[in-house]
């Protein structure tokens, strides 16, 4: 009897995702041959993204092509045939299927979804081809400005501009935010109040994209109400698993979701803030917008990526100082805060003992977790040498989500640089609770470049175990530097990219050395200003206060 659609689809995800835990083939293996008819689009589907994951973009093609005009799946097969075209290289291609999209809504999603995944691959060379090859497609100028948001993002994230370089782009890009804004009468700066009023606390308003990260800021929680109190904004609210850190350091707490720009800046006036603070990098999807419209007295960035321009209605931008490094704050046209330690690490320690654990196996193990962006061809070339200089070392990697896209790119890219299968375990979905318990079992862990650890980094090093890394040439390369300063362990600083390579075979090859660290870094962290929450408060306490006097 033939076999239901929902019945292939299912043994068709079973094939693709193999195990539990992501228990994966060797890379050199693939996905075994899945033997199922497409017989319908949601199975094509699935067996479609099996073969993307593994670089079979013709094959991929071929199984999506009888299913793009489907009803249901039609939109969800345009997406991975421009995706398999983009990545075989066949840009013009990608943009003439492009132009065929009848709504602009749909284009538009479709260009975001082929961006995003150039932007997890690294790869800025083939998705700048394609931004470029379809940018006359997208006529809606919000949506133009979105695709400019991300892109923005993109570029910092793939490390391949300088410092000054990405200075240029975040004002050209706070210029097209403020032509767009300032373009619609209808849409007004909107008007805010008077002076902060000494005689009250001050009002602050935290605006996230993703408020699930309330977790990060529990430090608040030990500021007086009689100096500052806090609002937040966010497109999503704390979902079930963060929402149990509380929020009773915030007087209130808004959803902004669906809300026009405008309409959100609006809801953030009502509150009569005197400082309102972005948490999340310049260029986030949606947010610069509502900063146009200058909803709070004075504006700040809590960032740790890159400058963008002052146009977009950022006052000032608060840095730790390890982390700014030598940059000239006269290349930014921004005010920079500049703290005695990271701030952005105080997201590490909540919920997570400080105590020291076990000395990891006999085994040799080099890792990482970390976000599917940063693991570059550079990064894994590093690896390799690593592991030549030391044939009995295994390489692990975690990576924080699962898709079968980041798991073929990570795969191809360990055959690119050389790594024999049988050195390497891998696996992904990372939760933020496990991240010190799996880290501990490793022997160290090899920083990534251009943009480095920073919650991973702070997890490592209260587990005991070193984290090698260099300075970058960008704010994004320095997180771990900034925090191996603040706890005072600069033997894990190599002097450049080359000598991460050096000193981490060094430490391999030093069990006496590693010993010392493995009992060390647990104390260095806990007794450093970066494991006290109160430090931490003052700390940013005075640089919102700082941040209102600009």
């Amino acid at each position: 009897m033939k076999q239901s659609s929902s019945s292939n689809r299912a043994r068709a995800w079973l094939a693709l995702l193999e195990a539990e835990e992501s228990t994966i083939l060797p890379y050199g293996q693939g996905y075994p041959e899945i033997d199922i008819e497409p017989d319908d689009a949601g199975t094509a589907i699935v067996i479609s993204t099996a073969h993307i994951a593994y670089g079979r973009y013709e094959t991929a093609l071929e199984v999506l092509k009888p299913w793009r005009s489907d009803e249901t799946y039609g939109e969800t097969g345009d997406f991975l045939s421009t995706l398999c075209l983009v990545f075989s290289g066949k840009i013009e291609e990608a943009a003439t299927l492009v132009g065929e999209i009848q709504t602009q809504t749909t284009r538009h999603d479709l260009t975001l979804f082929v961006l995003s995944q150039c932007w997890n691959f690294s790869d800025l060379e083939i998705g700048d081809r394609f931004w470029n090859a379809i940018q006359h497609h997208v006529r809606d100028r919000s949506q133009g400005v979105e695709l400019s948001q991300l892109w923005v993002l993109f570029a910092a994230f793939c490390g391949h501009l300088s410092q000054q370089d990405l200075a240029v782009l975040g004002r050209e890009y706070g210029r097209q935010v403020r032509d767009f804004c300032g373009a619609r009468p209808t849409e007004p700066q909107v008007p805010v109040h008077a002076e902060p009023n000494p005689a009250r606390p001050l009002r602050v308003g935290i605006l996230w994209q993703y408020f699930n990260s309330i977790v990060n800021v529990q430090c608040l929680s030990h500021l007086s109400k009689d100096d500052i109190v806090f609002f937040g904004y966010s497109q999503r609210l704390p979902d079930k698993y963060h929402d149990t850190a509380g929020t009773d350091w915030l007087l209130s707490l808004r959803g902004l979701r669906g809300l026009t720009s405008l309409e959100r800046a609006q809801a953030i006036k009502n509150d009569q803030l005197d400082l309102l603070i972005t948490f999340d990098n310049p260029g986030v999807l949606g947010d610069d917008s509502v900063l146009y419209f200058r909803p709070a007295k004075r504006i700040a960035s809590f960032s740790n990526m890159f400058f963008t321009s002052g146009e977009i209605g950022i006052d000032s931008y608060i840095f730790a100082e390890s982390v700014f490094g030598d940059a000239n704050p006269e290349e930014f046209s921004e005010r920079i805060i500049r703290t005695p330690f990271p701030l952005k690490i105080f997201e590490s320690l909540h919920g997570h003992c400080l105590d020291p654990l076990e000395e990891p196996s006999d085994r040799l193990v080099i890792g990482s977790i970390a976000s599917e962006f940063k693991l570059t061809d550079k990064w894994f070339q590093m690896i390799r040498e690593i592991l030549d200089a030391m044939p009995e070392v295994r390489f692990a990697i975690d990576c924080s989500k699962y898709s079968p896209f980041i798991e073929g790119r990570v795969k191809r890219a360990m055959h690119k640089a050389g790594i024999q299968p049988d050195r390497v375990t891998m696996s992904m979905s990372v939760s933020t609770t496990t991240f010190r318990d799996r880290l501990a079992k490793y022997t160290l862990v090899v920083d990534t470049q251009p943009f480095t650890g920073n919650l991973t980094s702070l997890q490592a090093l209260s587990a005991g175990v070193p984290v090698v890394t260099s300075r970058g040439e960008t704010i994004a390369g320095r997180h771990t530097v900034a925090i191996l300063d603040a706890i005072g362990e600069s033997s894990l600083i190599a002097p450049s990219f080359n000598a991460q390579i050096d000193l981490a075979i060094h430490l391999l090859r030093s069990p006496e050395v590693r010993a010392e660290l493995r009992r060390r870094l647990p104390v260095l962290v806990r007794q450093s200003p970066i494991g006290d929450p109160k430090v931490i408060a003052e700390a940013f306490k005075a640089a919102i206060f700082e941040a209102v006097s600009v």
